[in-house]
């Protein structure tokens, strides 16, 4: 009698092998992005990928997924440079649906913004300490620059950059429903709106500071213009390090239950590379049905005993 020759369902086998193809994509592309460093040739380390491998990276990219090289350090590099806002400017990978110019236009107008915030902000806490009659206090004051000013302005460039990697991406939702020009039309509509809000915050802010009126008791209580860069920087550097700090904390998925979260990056990259080792098992090992679909079994298994009732 013959043998039946061991081998996965052939669904399966391609489906593997994809994946298996897949992740060497996002090795290289690490690989590439380290070699480049980070001017000069960052430009190229786009190149020489065929469209499907391109539009596997932009998706992956856009996905924000952190599990790329294997190595955590490595891909904590690489997470860092395309997601943190200013370092991004410069580092991030040219193939981001996330451009560099994207993100310099952005954080101009978060820069903007921040500073007309910082004066109307200033004026409203020098009316309050008047009307309590209380002196200013320093660590007061800056949480509330930080709760006021820096938290409310990531949270509008956080949305912001959500629409523009959305719109980036090879497989975008709008392009694929409504044609690229509705794409592209919604997205520079929203910045353009920003746009149009910080003008008018910048105009006020300057009456305030430079035009006598009630606004600011004919003059008397115009801002020191020292102080007020003083408490941007402060706002700009609040923002730029408390980023560390809640990439390394927040749970995801954010909109799942709690019982299935894993807490900041390396949860998530060492969650991403469990489901990575258990393909390359699959697609590696000589075909065992029971051995491969009780690795698979025992993951769902601990992935329901995780997540909520």
């Amino acid at each position: 009698a013959t043998r039946r020759p061991r081998g996965p369902p052939a669904g399966r086998c391609e489906a593997m092998g994809a994946a298996h193809s897949e992740q060497a994509v996002y090795r290289e592309a690490v690989r590439d992005w380290l070699a480049c460093g980070c001017c000069g040739c960052f430009a190229w380390c786009g190149k020489g990928y065929d469209p499907q491998e391109q539009a596997l990276i932009q998706n992956r990219l856009a996905d924000e997924d952190y599990y790329w090289s294997g190595h955590c350090g490595q891909d904590y590099m690489f997470h860092v440079a395309n997601a943190h806002p200013l370092l991004g400017i410069i580092a991030c990978h040219p193939l981001h649906p996330y451009t560099k110019f994207e993100r310099l236009c952005l954080e101009w107008l978060r820069v903007c913004a921040t500073v007309s915030w910082i004066v109307l902000f200033r004026s409203y806490l020098l009316y309050k300490h008047r009307m309590d009659q209380e002196d200013a206090d320093t660590v007061k004051d800056t949480v509330a620059v930080f709760t006021n000013v820096t938290v409310p302005l990531g949270v509008i460039t956080w949305a912001l950059q959500v629409v523009t990697k959305q719109s980036g991406r090879p497989d975008c939702f709008l392009q694929k429903h409504f044609g690229e020009c509705c794409m592209w039309s919604f997205q520079w509509g929203l910045v353009l709106f920003w746009l149009g809000s910080v003008w008018l915050m910048m105009c006020y802010s300057y009456s305030v500071i430079y035009i006598p009126g009630p606004w600011n008791r004919r003059g008397e209580d115009s801002p020191n213009l020292t102080h007020i860069a003083d408490n941007t920087r402060l706002s700009l550097c609040l923002g730029y390090i408390s980023w560390f700090v809640i990439d390394l904390i927040m749970p995801f998925p954010v909109c799942a239950c709690p019982g299935s979260w894993t807490y900041g990056f390396y949860g998530k990259w060492a969650k991403e590379r469990g489901e990575d080792r258990r393909t390359a098992i699959c697609y590696k090992m000589p075909w065992d049905s029971s051995s491969c679909s009780s690795s698979w079994s025992s993951s769902s298994d601990n992935e329901r005993g995780r997540c909520c009732r």
